[in-house]
């Protein structure tokens, strides 16, 4: 089973080996994570090259990197193809516009975004045959307490979740050298004030490193159960299971464009679909119960609404695997609707809302008193 460290880290590098030092010498199994993802900011990026992998003098030339992994096998440890870490591994918050990249996290818009990335990162890198270890030693205190939930929401039995602490003085960033593991041969770290005097001096086998094991409560399995599914966006389980509006959903429907933004997301909808979503906003728009079946859909699809719709309609492609949809709108059509409505949406990665919304299971549609609905170009 492959192991991958997963850590959050702001300005401080040394936080990442000191976390993989601890977990080969701290734990109490000894483990060797097999590849290295690093999620953090644009200037935590840089500092994480420039201090993790580039050629230092202190060294004799090695990265700090490869320094650390050569004691760590001088000492008995098996490193070989492990302990992969490089460009590819440093996994940048984009910012909000999606035109680059978050210089540091402040703000709460900031906080948004990576609440999202970190889920979609973690997300992604949870196979069948593997183990996550993420780490919350490192960053703004703010992506620590996310990790910290995203694990919460989607971690699994295998996975972990530790934090590192280090013994003074080696825990501060004015020391120097900066400690990053306890290296050999032993260098001496001196800490200086801001008149440049040495307040404190340390030889680096003095470094006591302390890993400690995060229990966390796992969720996964009643998104699995009750959702059929894991949560896609952060933000959006925030908006609709909090104090305030738990269960509202915010549908911006263009009926002329035959598209909607759900929670500011946008999803398009082809022809047979556009008439379907049309007909469900107008439902919960007039103040009406979701239909109890998809035969029921069908039915008052037939009867009246889906002439209302064509007549605003009238260059619309009125068929579907070669059949007219229009003219045998029957419950086999609804619920194939239904099932590309819900692909459209867990698509764009509204997954939560979806089984809010269209539940796989029971009436179809959604209670009016939970949704905001506006309609954009064309009254229905």
């Amino acid at each position: 089973m492959e192991t991958i460290l997963v850590a959050v880290l702001g300005t401080s590098p040394g936080i990442l080996t000191e976390t993989v030092w601890a977990l080969a010498t701290q734990s109490a199994a000894p483990v060797i994570p097999d590849r290295v993802c690093v999620i953090t900011t644009q200037r935590g990026a840089a500092m994480a090259r420039k201090e993790l992998l580039c050629p230092s003098a202190v060294h004799e030339g090695r990265t700090v990197w490869d320094a650390m992994t050569v004691r760590l096998t001088a000492l008995g440890f098996t490193t070989k193809n492990r302990l992969r870490f490089g460009g590819p591994s440093l996994r940048v918050f984009p910012n909000g516009e999606g035109t680059g990249h978050l210089e540091d996290i402040r703000g709460a818009g900031d906080n948004e975004v990576a609440a999202d990335f970190i889920l979609q990162e973690v997300r992604g890198l949870q196979g069948e045959d593997n183990r996550l270890i993420g780490s919350v030693a490192g960053g703004r205190k703010t992506m620590s307490t996310l990790l910290y939930a995203v694990f919460s929401l989607i971690g699994r039995p295998q996975d972990r979740l530790t934090h590192v602490l280090v013994n003074d003085p080696f825990e501060s960033p004015g020391l120097e050298p900066r400690f990053y593991f306890p290296s050999d041969p032993v260098q001496i770290h001196r800490g200086r004030d801001r008149d440049g005097q040495v307040v404190a001096e340390a030889r680096s086998d003095e470094a006591r490193l302390e890993l400690a094991d995060i229990p966390f409560v796992r969720v996964r399995r009643l998104f699995l159960r009750d959702f059929h599914g894991l949560p896609g966006r952060f933000t959006s389980l925030v908006a609709q299971y909090n104090e305030e509006g738990a269960g509202s959903v915010s549908i911006v429907f263009d009926d002329r464009a035959g598209r909607a933004h759900i929670d500011g997301t946008e999803v398009n909808f082809g022809p047979r679909d556009h008439a379907l979503f049309a007909f469900l906003v107008e439902r919960a728009r007039n103040g009406e119960s979701p239909a109890p079946s998809a035969q029921d859909t069908a039915a008052a699809l037939v009867d009246e609404h889906n002439r209302r719709w064509l007549a605003r309609h009238p260059d619309i492609e009125a068929k579907y695997r070669d059949h007219s949809w229009v003219r045998c709108f029957d419950s086999s059509e609804v619920r194939g609707a239904l099932g590309q409505i819900r692909r459209l949406l867990r698509d764009a990665g509204l997954r939560e809302v979806c089984n809010r919304l269209l539940p796989p299971r029971g009436p179809v549609g959604w209670d009016p008193a939970k949704t905001i609905i506006t309609i954009q170009s064309r009254e229905l």
